[in-house]
Order: structure tokens, then sequence, then C-alpha cells
């Protein structure tokens, strides 16, 4: 769905317990894509969470959805 307005949803790739940003969006009705803007190398995660519109610097709950370690 849909950010809650003045929220953003934003992209992590998370490795060795260290998240780095990799993008934001608004979110919609239906499926949204994001081509993130950093590599995700083998061992890492993508994960998604719910922020402040803009983003943060650092994820500040548990993401909503994450991948299983990439290979």
């Amino acid at each position: 769905p849909r950010a809650p307005k003045g929220k953003t949803y934003e992209a992590w790739v998370i490795r060795n317990g260290a998240a780095q940003r990799a993008g934001t969006f608004g979110g919609r009705d239906g499926t949204s894509v994001l081509k993130i803007d950093r590599a995700a190398p083998p061992g890492s995660v993508v994960a998604v969470t719910l922020e402040r519109a803009g983003g943060v610097d650092r994820p500040t709950q548990q993401p909503l959805a994450a991948t299983e370690a990439i290979s």
C-alpha cells in the first residue's frame, strides 16, 4: 500500500549486521518495483522499513519485508 502521510518506505542492504541505504519509495496499490541504489553482495539481505519522509540514516524499526541471504 501507499506509505502513510509523512512516511516513506526505505530499502536497505544489510550485511554482517550493518545496514546501508538503498533507496526510498512511496508504495502504491498493487506491486511496487524499486531498483536499489547499491550492490547487494553474497551473504547480504535486502530489507524494507517504513520511515519518516525523506528517509533516515539507519533503520528505526524491524523490516516489514526482507529477502533471504543472497547467494
